[in-house]
């Protein structure tokens, strides 16, 4: 599995037109082959007082993958290529970050259920790149 996370920064006041133009490429985008997550976010409102912002003219694109040649695949899209082509010229500037989750790497193993939830078929086991967590299915 492979993350994407790309820092776009819009020229001031463009982030709101580019976001129209990544939300009209979302479908496109979830119908390829490999496509597991793709998003965007802003900073979020009343957030905790820890929060670093990003600031008015940036978004950020959350994309996940299940393998390279998919996310490869992805950047030679058609619909890719006309999405650059129609934001390119509102854009300040593009950070993108490829990122492979820690869980993969050689000696972390993530649990399993244990036999009597596998047998019960009532366990729904949730796997992220930040948590695991167990949840009954009751």
């Amino acid at each position: 599995m492979i993350h994407v996370i790309a820092v776009i920064t819009a020229k001031p006041g463009k982030r709101e037109a580019i976001l129209q133009v990544f939300r009209a490429n979302v479908p496109a985008v979830r119908a390829e082959k490999g496509c597991m997550e793709y998003g965007a976010a802003v900073d979020a409102e009343n957030a905790l007082p820890v929060q670093t912002r990003w600031g008015p003219d940036t978004f950020l694109a959350m994309e996940k993958w299940d393998s390279v040649d998919a996310l490869k695949a992805h950047a030679a899209a058609p619909h890719m290529a006309a999405y650059g082509a129609r934001t390119k010229e509102m854009i300040a500037s593009r950070v993108i970050h490829i990122l492979a989750p820690t869980w993969k790497h050689p000696g972390v193993a993530l649990p399993g259920p244990s036999e009597k939830e596998a047998e019960n078929g009532k366990l729904l086991l949730v796997k992220s790149t930040t948590c695991i967590a167990r949840h009954p299915l009751t």
